[in-house]
């Protein structure tokens, strides 16, 4: 998001991305996919759940949006929102169950 001189910010680029993992019980196994905007990026089994967790928890070098359309010297924020399913809890939350993080940064080129 470009910070913006007012109370609003503006979005330059949105991305999602979603980590899935399924158990089957006839094989013991763990079939993990990773799909941004809706498209499967990678897929593969796996029998380790320490492997599982690392997928589900850890992303690295996500592509958001080519440099060439930020500003140089100019204030941009990455906001991260996280979401479970299935939701385990017994009461009712308001945010459903989901997590929030924020970054400030000042693109230099």
């Amino acid at each position: 998001m470009r910070r913006g001189g007012g109370l609003f910010d503006r979005m330059v680029a949105s991305l999602t991305i979603s980590a899935t993992v399924r158990f089957d019980n006839l094989t013991r196994r763990y079939q993990m996919s990773r799909t941004v905007h809706g498209r499967v990026e990678d897929a593969r089994p796996t029998e380790d759940q320490a492997a599982v967790g690392r997928w589900l928890t850890h992303f690295e070098r996500v592509p958001v949006l080519a440099t060439t359309s930020l500003e140089t010297n100019g204030e941009y924020s990455v906001r991260v929102r996280a979401h479970t399913r299935p939701r385990n809890a017994w009461f009712f939350w308001p945010w459903g169950g989901a997590v929030f993080g924020q970054a400030k940064f000042t693109f230099i080129q």
